[in-house]
């Protein structure tokens, strides 16, 4: 299993109907890949899964590349104000493409997806996920 040390049998999961009860699939848009448009001109890849726990992905490299989003990650006071909106947009346009009540904010989760932060996590194939909760600061790193 990536990202755990060691040796051991392989792991296999087949979960039956990981589709969600509300809408029943796990690409709700019926695309892998979707791009919210964002009000300063940019663009965001994303990727909009609904497996029981409806979550939208986006790539911390694509985010950095316009956002102080470490920074962000950090707390930094200074940054907040101007970070927290752009996330919620992608939030809001995820929550729009899986059907759900746009003030239900805790339902659908925001996660930014980060690389291996060093060599050594690169070579056991490590990464990092940041959750979060109504696009304010992270609260969770996975």
């Amino acid at each position: 299993m990536a990202g755990i040390p060691g040796k051991a049998s392989q792991i296999i999961l087949d979960l039956v109907n990981p589709g969600s009860a509300r809408i029943g699939k796990v690409l709700p848009t019926g695309n892998p890949i979707g791009t919210v448009s964002l009000t300063n001109g940019r663009s965001v890849k994303t990727f909009l899964v609904d497996a029981t726990n409806p979550a939208i992905f986006v790539d911390h490299a694509e985010l950095q590349t316009f956002l102080p989003i470490d920074d962000y990650i950090k707390g930094k006071a200074s940054v907040v104000k101007g970070v927290s909106p752009i996330l919620e947009e992608i939030h809001q346009q995820g929550v729009r493409w899986i059907e759900l009540d746009p003030s239900a904010q805790a339902l659908l989760k925001l996660m930014m997806l980060h690389g291996p932060h060093s060599a050594e996590d690169a070579s056991q194939k490590l990464a990092s996920a940041y959750m979060f909760y109504c696009c304010k600061k992270p609260y969770l790193q996975l």
